[in-house]
């Protein structure tokens, strides 16, 4: 619930997103992650090339699950 508010409010913020996708993987909910991943990755663009790395590491992680 904290991170779903976090996400409202920090809407732009992409690492919140990809924050919120870790854990709903870390809770097993492997779809909710997908979902918030591929969600992030419309706005891949906008990301620092770090991020990027780390969106690619994350959605193979789920992916794999």
């Amino acid at each position: 619930e904290v991170f779903t508010k976090a996400l409202s409010m920090c809407n732009t913020d992409l690492s919140v997103h990809m924050n919120m996708a870790e854990l709903q993987a870390a809770k097993g909910d492997r779809n909710k992650a997908l979902e918030i991943v591929e969600t992030v990755s419309e706005k891949r663009g906008q990301m620092s090339t770090e991020n990027q790395q780390r969106l690619d590491t994350l959605s193979r992680r789920i992916r794999s699950m």
